[in-house]
């Protein structure tokens, strides 16, 4: 209220009254429906929002008594207030209303494939991840060792080489998506085995003529079995050699 005299008159103006009732609610993870009584002879209303610790800035200037705030993102804190205008000015400001967002749940990644390998690398490669502050590869072991280890990766990468493998080993790899207080569901497990690298070397000779044994060699690999082929005739028989 300010009063300025002239030639005896007083001239008074008359700010309006700030909006009553003012709500804000969630309608889902990036939008806010927000709501206040109409106050009488007012122009409209601005409405302000402000992110976490940023400042306040105007998002809508309105005649109506309803309005959405859009495209806020998921999991961050919002705080809303509001003001009435008419010719003379701005009305003090609404109680703040707060509102945490929810996240938006995460889905399971998808696409998850063998890209390339050789006999000591995978490279993998999956759909590109949206809403993901992580991603987390876990790969499984049980051939020729037992072993599990998760890799921690940035959201938004779609591809990964694993190396320091063993050659033939038979690896399981899987996905899944992590938020600070989300996990998503795993993606599809790829079962993956390293190029083997062949024996080399190999070498055979008799050693009793009369048994007709004969001695081969060879120079192993990292596998844990070997099939040793022999041909006589045109027939092939199979054995197993164990280590």
């Amino acid at each position: 209220l300010n009063a300025v005299g002239i030639a005896g008159e007083v001239n008074v103006k008359l700010l309006p009254d700030p909006p009553q009732n003012f709500t804000a609610t969630e309608t889902s993870p990036t939008t806010a429906a927000l709501k206040w009584d109409a106050v009488p002879a007012v122009h409209g209303y601005s409405v302000e929002k402000k992110k976490d610790n940023e400042n306040y800035v105007e998002f809508m200037r309105t005649g109506a008594t309803t309005t959405n705030a859009v495209a806020l993102q998921p999991g961050k804190v919002y705080s809303f207030r509001i003001r009435s205008l008419n010719d003379e000015g701005y009305s003090s400001y609404s109680p703040i209303i707060t509102l945490k967002m929810s996240n938006i749940p995460l889905k399971a990644p998808t696409g998850l494939k063998l890209a390339t390998k050789t006999p000591s690398s995978i490279s993998l490669q999956w759909d590109t991840y949206v809403n993901a502050k992580n991603l987390e590869l876990v790969m499984q072991s049980e051939s020729p060792t037992t072993l599990t280890k998760t890799f921690l990766l940035a959201g938004t990468t779609n591809q990964y080489t694993v190396s320091q493998l063993i050659s033939g080993g038979v690896y399981t790899f899987k996905l899944r998506a992590v938020n600070d207080s989300d996990v998503s569901p795993t993606s599809e497990m790829v079962t993956i085995q390293t190029t083997p690298v062949l024996p080399t070397g190999i070498y055979g000779y008799s050693v009793d003529m009369t048994r007709r044994d004969t001695l081969v060699s060879y120079h192993t690999s990292s596998w844990t079995r070997y099939a040793l082929q022999i041909k006589k005739n045109k027939d092939t028989v199979s054995r197993h050699i164990h280590y």
